[in-house]
């Protein structure tokens, strides 16, 4: 049996007002190719399908005609949400979506599972969306451990999954999604900073053995985790999202389950319909930067680090550069000099920076103003 793992679509986003749902439209249609080609029986869509929690029409109209075109070929598939997505949203298109055979579980759940018969065998799905951690208390109150209730995100959400893998269909092969930041995962730079930190961070043997394989999204750089029995994979986004991503190949995982066997897992990389670029250059390489950028086609943000301030500079590589350059960023000696007083500033973990002010003014901490804190603060990142 053949499965498609694909995941952070990220529609409707934009970068500096450019639209990117060209993109993603580019990436899916030779998606549809590659389903095609390989015979591929279920796709796997673990979360960050949307950008925001309000998405444009456009890119919402993007997403459902994939899904039509695989129901049309009679190819099921899966979908969770992520940090991204709006589980309310998700909730309200459960039904509608079923009828394309698109099976949604928009929030984290114990009875998160469903079977399906295809001609490869049958497959037991288990799902895990992006547990925010104030649904995870609930989840586990009535599992007869209190200690782990109270206990950190890590220790909360692997009891989670103990009780998921207790209750998976019977059928030839099992396979988890999940959207999670695991253990020792590299980040690919444009993932929100808190969801990617060690607060939210889950261990690679907390995914249980009985898997086959387990689908994750969240982390945009493709990588296997480590620590995991089951052969665990975060395939990447489809397209390079921004700037941060700029010169990695992009595409999905092939992921073929054969019984007795362990999954092979291939890399099939897409092409990107616009080509990001980061350039960093001196001012005074501007004028041979221009010349080499003449025939790029793709998008392209500069950074030019001057001797001096040079009033007017950004206006002209607009004008110069054309449509294309999408952000200038002028560094002069002055700016630099703040730049670095800044990234001093220990700001990775917003609780810990919390945790420091709250030090500093000899102010006790209480655990529930902590907790109501990172609760507040989850939402705003959301």
């Amino acid at each position: 049996m053949k499965v498609l793992h694909t995941s952070d679509w990220h529609a409707g986003k934009l970068l500096y007002r450019q639209d990117r749902t060209p993109d993603l439209k580019f990436a899916l249609e030779q998606m549809l190719e590659l389903i095609e080609h390989e015979k591929v029986e279920l796709v796997l869509v673990p979360g960050d399908l949307y950008d925001s929690f309000h998405p444009p029409a456009a890119a919402s109209e993007v997403l459902f005609q994939f899904f039509l075109n695989l129901s049309r070929r009679n190819i099921p598939s899966l979908v969770i949400a992520g940090n991204h997505d709006s589980q309310k949203h998700w909730g309200s298109l459960k039904q509608l979506l079923s009828l394309a055979h698109v099976h949604v579980f928009d929030k984290p759940s114990s009875e998160a599972h469903t079977r399906l018969d295809l001609p490869g065998g049958s497959i037991g799905l288990t799902a895990l969306p992006y547990p925010h951690e104030r649904q995870l208390s609930p989840l586990l109150e009535n599992s007869g451990n209190l200690g782990q209730q109270r206990g950190k995100y890590a220790e909360r959400v692997a009891h989670l999954l103990a009780l998921l893998a207790k209750k998976t269909p019977e059928a030839d092969f099992q396979v988890l999604l999940a959207h999670l930041m695991m253990n020792g995962a590299q980040p690919g730079k444009s993932e929100r900073a808190l969801t990617v930190s060690d607060t939210y961070t889950v261990y690679g043997n907390a995914l249980p053995a009985q898997f086959d394989y387990v689908a994750l999204g969240h982390i945009h750089k493709r990588q296997a985790v480590t620590g995991s029995t089951p052969p665990a994979w975060y395939c990447g986004t489809p397209f390079m999202v921004d700037f941060a991503e700029a010169d990695t190949e992009k595409g999905v995982l092939l992921v073929e389950l054969e019984p007795g066997k362990s999954a092979q897992i291939q890399f099939k990389a897409l092409t990107p319909l616009h080509e990001l670029r980061f350039l960093e250059v001196h001012e005074t390489e501007l004028d041979q930067t221009l010349k080499n950028l003449r025939d790029f086609e793709g998008w392209l943000k500069l950074r030019v680090k001057t001797d001096g301030p040079r009033k007017g500079l950004q206006e002209q590589l607009h004008r110069e550069v054309g449509k294309k350059l999408l952000q200038v960023e002028v560094l002069s000696p002055h700016t630099l000099r703040l730049l670095d007083k800044h990234r001093k500033l220990p700001l990775e973990n917003p609780l810990e920076v919390y945790q420091a002010y709250s030090a500093a003014q000899n102010r006790c901490l209480s655990p529930e103003l902590e907790n109501a804190f990172k609760q507040l603060l989850e939402e705003a990142q959301s």
